[in-house]
């Protein structure tokens, strides 16, 4: 009977014990959700310094995840960069330059998870998730609503709550903080500047012709490529009061999903925006920090709050959540996998931007570890930019804002066979011809030219 009695309670310790494991051990992710906000660059987050509280619940979102502080984008307008968030592939390796679709040879997020069993939708904002585009492949369910945050992100969470006991991947894609500026709510005191300024102030719209980066500072502007300081302030009120507009939509995502232990969350952004700290305004035309440099925030279940200083691209979250989710890619992707953070190795981060619709103008970047390398090569003859120099290397520890440019004898080598795939892939693709309404739409918005 003692001999009993000792294996029974031994027995008891084993299963308690595996019991207590289980318990303790990391939840399983089973629903994945992306949500990505357009041109918001980092430091405009309080998590990530800015000394206005524009972001309140993103940052205290970022206190109890892990967030990465020095997150590049792979391009700085939407098309590219969007090829490279949702397929871990850059984009000359999807599509040729002057063309940021996605091919149907390209295998997105989307694709991999629908593929594995999972309930996959997407609800976009962005005008650009309209065909031909192609950024809808792989999701079973997908609402476009042009230009309505709020719309997407109510439809989200309609659509989150029906699949709350479903594996699920969700990408929420939001129109703001995009120019026009046009935030719900202006302060009293900037309506009243406003009110004197010129229409397309009026309205949040940056009054440049499409091939224009760089304005004319003059004090008294009337010209289509001129532009005042007190313009150029108002406009970044109304960009700033777009972010808590951000904030606020965010929020209520957080708040639906905040006691689901199996869900992994990201916070992203595709580029940044210029606000004259090279000269230009808006986004697109070069690969200067105030465009790469993104927010990305990322909660895991199991995974302790930190920070991650390691310099990492949006081009790596692809690869980190088909690994979360214990699929394998059907081929490698460039990307490379954060988690866990501890192993994560600095490594070349790469961007690239063309001078639009014909890959006459190319723009590639680098960044290891703290040291930065520009190349601007080719046609940029139809761009009022000021010309630039071939190569511009920078130190991001002594200058952050990319003021002082170096000599130029970086090693060159990373940046020159990453453009040499981009060049083979220009030579075996040739970009489609946007239709006529197409053309007219991504014109307003600043992308293509006149």
């Amino acid at each position: 009977m003692k001999r009993l009695a000792i294996l029974f309670v031994f027995v008891a310790v084993v299963v308690s014990g595996v019991w207590v494991f289980h318990s303790l051990r990391a939840p399983t992710p089973e629903r994945f959700l992306l949500i990505v906000t357009d041109a918001l660059r980092a430091d405009h987050l309080g998590c990530y310094g800015y000394p206005e509280d524009l972001t309140p619940n993103i940052d205290a979102f970022a206190a109890r995840s892990i967030r990465f502080e020095e997150c590049w984008a792979p391009s700085s307008w939407t098309l590219p960069s969007n090829s490279a968030l949702f397929t871990g592939m850059y984009r000359h390796d999807v599509a040729p330059p002057g063309d940021g679709s996605l091919p149907d040879s390209a295998t997105t997020l989307a694709e991999y998870f629908r593929d594995s069993g999972y309930a996959t939708a997407c609800f976009a904002a962005h005008p650009a998730f309209a065909e031909p585009y192609n950024f809808q492949q792989g999701f079973k369910t997908f609402v476009l609503n042009p230009f309505e945050d709020d719309r997407a992100t109510t439809a989200s969470l309609r659509w989150m709550q029906q699949h709350r006991d479903d594996r699920f991947f969700v990408l929420l894609y939001l129109f703001d903080p995009h120019e026009p500026y046009a935030p719900s709510t202006v302060p009293p005191a900037l309506a009243q500047r406003l009110a004197a300024m010129r229409e397309p102030i009026r309205k949040g719209d940056v009054p440049l012709r499409p091939n224009t980066r760089c304005p004319r500072i003059v004090e008294n502007p009337s010209g289509p490529d001129e532009v005042s300081r007190a313009e150029v302030n108002a406009l970044h009120q109304l960009y700033e009061a777009e972010i808590r507009d951000v904030d606020r939509r965010i929020a209520r995502v957080l708040d639906a999903i905040r006691d689901d232990r199996h869900a992994v969350v990201a916070i992203l952004s595709d580029h940044g925006e210029e606000w004259l700290d090279h000269g230009g305004l808006e986004h697109q035309r070069s690969l200067y920090r105030e465009l790469l440099h993104i927010p990305a925030i990322l909660r895991v279940p199991g995974r302790k709050a930190h920070t991650v200083s390691t310099p990492i691209s949006s081009i790596d979250f692809a690869p980190t959540f088909l690994a979360l989710a214990g699929i394998t890619p059907a081929s490698p992707l460039r990307g490379h996998l954060l988690l866990p953070t501890r192993d994560i190795q600095a490594h070349p981060v790469f961007a690239e931007v063309d001078s639009g619709t014909t890959p006459r103008g190319f723009r590639s970047a680098v960044r290891r570890n703290d040291k930065v390398l520009i190349h601007n090569t080719g046609d940029w003859s139809e761009w009022t930019d000021p010309p630039a120099p071939t190569w511009e290397a920078y130190d991001l520890v002594t200058d952050p804002k990319q003021q002082a440019r170096l000599p130029s004898r970086a090693n060159r080598a990373p940046l020159l066979a990453f453009e040499r795939q981009g060049q083979r892939v220009a030579e075996s693709r040739q970009p489609p011809e946007l239709s006529e309404a197409d053309a007219e739409k991504f014109k307003s918005l600043g992308y293509v030219g006149p």
